[in-house]
């Protein structure tokens, strides 16, 4: 037979096997692999069929280590359900962001911008900064780029890596003071004026007042909970990043 009617020999096979009340009915998997294999598409299903794929496809997503053929299904066949911000929410739950791009790049420009959105609210920042990179949409999330800095930027300065901090901040002014100031946080005022002074940026009340506390005081004692460790013992958190790195250090 040609391709064409062999595709139609297929489409009938798939839909006699998932029909009930045929006398033999295969599992939802079993159709679902059948389809695949014959090379079927979303327009070659029939009700019972598309049925049969979408309800496995969607049990599949419910699981982190499923989520892959769950989405491998749903674009193979269009599956409507995918396309939806529940589908969305459960692949960014599992952890999956690349799988999320997959989907949001086959549903058009509002599933990318809504995915983007999704991100930023889970202040996931890294990833929606790559996601529009990826979409090109720089320009409609600036601040995706900016947050992510400051994560980055917060995380290198929690580990006193200045250096790296500041390549990070490049030539941003605002990204600058926020390295300088978390310096300052730290209680670091000699590092916290040689960044100041490589940065190019204008000597700040903050750095002096810590540099050269009035009376004999410490700036950063009235501002901060000062602990009674040493620098290298504390580590600092600001995200659920953080938070993992923290553990596995103190596991070490």
């Amino acid at each position: 037979p040609s391709h064409g009617e062999a595709r139609v020999c297929g489409a009938a096979l798939v839909a006699c096997a998932a029909r009930r009340g045929s006398g033999v009915v295969l599992e939802a998997r079993a159709v679902a692999r059948l389809a695949r294999v014959l090379r079927l598409g979303a327009a070659d299903l029939n009700a019972a069929a598309g049925e049969a794929v979408a309800g496995y496809a969607e049990r599949l997503l419910a699981a982190r280590k499923t989520a892959a053929p769950a989405v491998s299904l749903a674009l193979s066949f269009d599956l409507s359900a995918f396309a939806s911000p529940e589908a969305r929410e459960q692949l960014l739950d599992h952890g999956a962001v690349e799988l999320a791009e997959q989907l949001a790049a086959a549903h058009g420009a509002g599933a990318r911008s809504a995915l983007v959105e999704a991100l930023l609210a889970r202040r996931q920042y890294k990833a929606a900064h790559g996601c529009c990179e990826k979409f090109g949409l720089e320009a409609a999330f600036p601040q995706a780029r900016r947050l992510y800095c400051r994560q980055a930027i917060t995380r290198l300065c929690s580990k006193s890596n200045w250096a790296a901090a500041a390549e990070r901040a490049g030539a941003d002014p605002e990204l600058q003071r926020l390295v300088v100031a978390l310096a300052v946080a730290a209680g670091d005022s000699e590092e916290a004026r040689r960044l100041e002074e490589g940065f190019g940026l204008e000597a700040t009340v903050t750095v002096a007042e810590v540099a050269r506390p009035a009376g004999g005081g410490s700036v950063t004692a009235s501002l901060f909970l000062e602990l009674p460790l040493a620098r290298e013992h504390v580590q600092v958190v600001s995200d659920g990043d953080g938070v993992r790195t923290a553990c596995e250090w103190l596991r070490s």
